[in-house]
């Protein structure tokens, strides 16, 4: 619709416009939202010729998911976004069209009230909200000056920097390292969400995508269970494939504290007692042995079920463990043969690996496991078994051990059904429907939400629930999965944040107040008096606020927060930096958690105000700190060339000039199966077995 008339009482596009005009103009005599309303209230239609496209994509981490975008500029001003495919010359219909609303959004938060817009140093009670506005000379000067002081006073482990992903990108989220780094500041790990993304890869191994399939994967399953995560809510673009997959005539499942519209579509909804997941998974593993329903073939090729625990450190039983009893007089015979004669073999076989997968195992193949192989009864390597037992308790040398498995079945031990069924508030009936529903319609696939990892205990739901997924044979084919979808990219090895020294350790957020009154974080020092806050906010984002701010704050001298918004954590600061929106500076972005592309971010617009990018903040600060002298002077494609420049990048042609041309560029296959579950091989890294 151009001039003509509305079907709306006459109203034409034209008069409208008008009167949004007239409303922005009077709303900006009262000091209120008018940039928002000025951006929209453009003359010309979307098809004019004065309209400019630029890639874009959504970069909060509110959700993780990437969803690419086209910013759409009149007059120097974003007035929409439109969702669009990433994926350039090789169109993929999957990945059309599928921001949300929230994705859609960003005009607002571009022109939000509540946008930072100047930097600001507080003048009354932390909280108070009363500010005055500083030059950026003055603020720079002013928080160097005292970071100065406090280092010189407490030392370097007296300096904080807490960040997360709220701007992620090589010069957000990604640039936020290296200020700390340089000043050897210790680092705040945020507490949320990290026993769903720090233990899941623990079980299930490391991949391209983590620890699990891509989300798409799941057309291909005939279950998809919803497990603590509201995917329609918070993952929305995600859900068509969940109804790809209904109507392929997968079972959706849901299990949840909330009744969420996941739920109401569900052919199962289940509510837990909150933080009891892991009572109600266990329950659930005793009805698979109870029916026979575990994938034993699978618990013997594809996990550590046959492998021996030792009860003196509850660590595995390891061929180097078999030398040393030889050693001690109490040998074991392994294949027939001295573990010290099995030991010589295998390392002139490990002196041989030269391939870099063989390479990333080698700590394992070097000192493998021992296993008790029923075809030879007896005792054998276990890359060596035809017929790995997986239960029992054998003693070996001089150790009383375990399978790993007999270590499982005794922990589902203590919890019978009944048992289960009353801490969990989940009936027995539907703990046995649960179990037959997944068990019997394979593969499933697993949709762990952060919801069951906000406890004390929640690396044991995350535990336990894998535990079920893994004794069903659902992990390592198309369509079964239970992990964390998060690419490692690229540029995961990159050394841009680390040219100018590292951060020496981090400090758990959930443990602050216990290292706060004690003053040492595991025997190193932790006399936390400044912080430094970027691209998250620190303070409503994780357990405790209260605590944080009657109990922390007043103990530290200076905190500073750059942000694009009055965040709850800007709001009780001493200083607050005015951060750019993601459309408004020029950025690379990847490792999303269901796009398997890298983007290229172009700069739609000038940044309002006197925002700043994160990266151009960090070199004001570290020139006048006098350190990070190698960033002082960097562009902005200088440090995302340097953030591209990896071995892995290249031998994918993933470079700046190339993502400048393209847009997007695919690093990681749409067909990518985490792990192989016919061979029972999944990607490793070392953990410390």
């Amino acid at each position: 619709m151009t001039d003509e008339k509305s079907p709306r009482r006459g109203l034409t596009r034209r008069s409208f416009l008008k009167s949004t005009a007239a409303a922005a103009g009077a709303v900006a005599v009262a000091g209120a939202a008018a940039p928002t309303l000025t951006a929209l209230a453009e003359e010309g239609s979307p098809s004019s010729a004065e309209e400019q496209v630029f890639a874009g994509t959504c970069r909060g981490a509110s959700c993780n998911s990437g969803c690419s975008l086209n910013v759409h500029v009149r007059d120097g001003k974003v007035v929409y976004v439109t969702p669009c495919n990433p994926s350039g010359d090789e169109q993929d219909p999957r990945f059309e069209g599928r921001a949300c609303l929230k994705g859609m959004s960003h005009v607002n938060r571009i022109y939000n009230p509540e946008r930072t817009k100047y930097p600001l140093r507080r003048v009354g009670e932390r909280g108070g909200g009363e500010w005055e506005r500083i030059s950026w000379e003055e603020a720079v000067t002013e928080i160097t000056d005292k970071w100065k002081e406090i280092r010189a006073k407490y030392g370097n482990e007296a300096l904080i920097w807490v960040g997360s992903n709220g701007n992620a990108g090589f010069l957000g989220t990604g640039s936020a390292a290296f200020l700390p780094n340089a000043m050897g500041m210790v680092g705040i790990e945020m507490g949320y969400d990290m026993a769903i993304n720090g233990w899941s890869p623990k079980f299930l191994g490391f991949g391209a995508l983590y620890s699990s399939n891509a989300i798409y994967d799941c057309v291909d399953s005939k279950a998809f269970i919803c497990w603590g995560a509201n995917i329609t809510n918070s993952y929305m673009q995600n859900w068509r494939f969940v109804c790809d997959a209904r109507e392929k005539g997968a079972k959706l499942i849901v299990i949840d504290t909330c009744y969420t519209p996941a739920a109401a579509k569900a052919d199962k909804y289940v509510f837990v007692r909150p933080g009891t997941d892991a009572a109600l998974a266990l329950g659930m593993m005793g009805v698979l042995l109870e029916d026979d329903l575990v994938d034993i073939a699978f618990m013997k090729r594809g996990t550590v079920a046959p492998f021996f625990v030792k009860r003196s450190d509850r660590r595995y039983y390891r061929l180097s463990d078999a030398v040393a009893d030889e050693a001690a007089g109490q040998p074991i015979l392994i294949g027939g043969e001295l573990p010290s004669a099995v030991l010589a073999k295998v390392q002139a076989a490990s002196a041989n690996l030269e391939d870099s997968a063989a390479a990333s195992t080698s700590a394992v193949a070097s000192d493998p496991f021992i296993v008790w192989d029923l075809a030879t009864d007896g005792y054998a390597l276990h890359t060596d078994a035809e017929d790995p037992d997986i239960e029992g308790v054998r003693t070996l040398g001089t150790q009383e051990c375990d399978t790993a498995y007999q270590l499982l079945l005794d922990r589902i031990a203590e919890y019978p059904l009944e048992k289960a069924s009353e801490i969990s508030d989940v009936s027995v009936e539907d703990i046995r429907e649960l179990s037959h529903l997944i068990a019997e319609n394979s593969p499933a696939f697993f949709l762990m939400g952060f919801g069951i990892d906000h406890y004390a205990n929640g690396h044991y739901n995350v535990g336990a629930i894998t535990a079920f997924a893994m004794m069903t044979g659902n992990v390592g084919r198309h369509g079964a999965a239970c992990g964390v979808q998060f690419p490692l990219g690229p540029y995961a090895n990159s050394k841009a944040p680390m040219l100018d020294g590292t951060m020496p350790y981090q400090v758990p957020m959930l443990q602050m107040p216990q290292w706060v009154e004690t003053g040492e974080y595991k025997g190193k020092p932790f006399n936390m008096k400044a912080i430094y806050s970027q691209c998250g906010n620190w303070i409503e984002n994780n357990a405790g606020m209260e605590a944080t701010v009657e109990e922390i704050l007043p103990t530290v001298e200076l905190h500073v927060v750059a942000d694009s918004v009055m965040s709850g954590s800007a709001r009780f600061a001493d200083y607050v930096l005015p951060v750019a929106h993601f459309f408004e500076q020029t950025d690379v972005v990847g490792r999303y958690l269901w796009n398997p592309y890298a983007m290229y971010q172009e700069k739609a617009t000038e940044p309002l105000y006197e925002c700043k990018s994160d990266f151009d903040i960090q070199k004001m600060l570290a020139k006048a700190m006098g350190v990070g002298e190698s960033y002082w002077d960097m562009t902005d494609d200088e440090y995302l060339e340097l953030w591209l420049d990896t071995d892995m990048a290249r031998s994918i042609g993933i470079t700046l000039d190339a993502l400048k041309e393209k847009k997007s560029l695919k690093y990681i296959s749409t067909d990518y199966v985490h792990g192989d579950y016919e061979k029972g091989e999944f990607p490793f890294v070392h953990l410390g077995l």
